[in-house]
């Protein structure tokens, strides 16, 4: 589980970091810990997370302004707040928050929020795939992906944010970690996401990014059976 504390005050950092350690040893859980000491950080950092921890009063930008950036372009990851202020909580909820703790966060209170985390983790671990750069690890909402080229000996992955994420690796492979019922080759070197479909002309896939994806002969039927059945019609 890779875990994101955005925490300007090192005590409380080092506390949450201790918490997480001490439940990853308790579960069995392989916890990676990273920490940003304020929102602008955490804006400017364009990697994934599997769980969020925010702390609300932060100078400049603040926690709730943090997670109305973080809403705009995902929804699925689970955020917790952490607050000295219990009233603040009602405010967290506006922004799909999981649960909110009380500073100083004690274990007993960290231990049960970490229980519904790790639930809600699960439930986006089928929705999610990680992929490793040469500079860092990225774990992906599979609803993002629009579409993952062979371009040499590269896998690239086109995101719906327009971002292009490059990585070393086979279409078969690829394809292998993806929902089966959400992508379809289009030909040896193309995977879809079938959700970015708009239409079908032809040879030629139109994808919501603008992008263009061609059927190959040898995949074409098949593809145009999966986005059927995805589109609940018939092409």
């Amino acid at each position: 589980m890779r875990v994101l504390i955005v925490e300007d005050d090192d005590r409380e950092a080092q506390a949450l970091s201790r918490h997480l350690e001490r439940y990853g040893e308790a579960s069995g859980t392989a916890v990676t810990v990273v920490r940003h000491a304020s929102a602008l950080e955490f804006m400017e950092d364009g990697s994934s997370y599997d769980l969020i921890f925010m702390d609300i009063q932060m100078p400049g930008i603040n926690g709730f302004e943090a997670a109305a950036f973080l809403r705009q372009r995902d929804e699925e990851t689970p955020l917790v707040f952490v607050t000295t202020l219990a009233s603040q909580a009602v405010q967290g909820y506006e922004y799909d928050a999981l649960a909110y703790l009380v500073k100083p966060v004690s274990w007993d209170s960290f231990a049960r929020c970490m229980v519904r985390a790790e639930r809600a983790v699960r439930r986006n671990a089928g929705r999610r795939v990680v992929l490793r750069t040469k500079g860092e690890v990225r774990s992906l909402a599979t609803s993002d992906i629009v579409l993952v080229e062979l371009e040499g000996h590269d896998l690239v992955y086109h995101l719906s944010s327009g971002e292009r994420v490059s990585i070393r690796g086979s279409i078969g492979a690829a394809m292998g970690e993806l929902p089966e019922d959400a992508f379809v080759r289009a030909s040896s070197g193309t995977i879809i996401g079938l959700s970015h479909v708009l239409g079908v002309s032809g040879d030629e896939v139109r994808l919501s990014t603008g992008e263009r994806a061609y059927l190959s002969r040898s995949r074409k039927r098949a593809a145009l059976d999966a986005i059927a059945n995805y589109l609940g019609g018939n092409l």
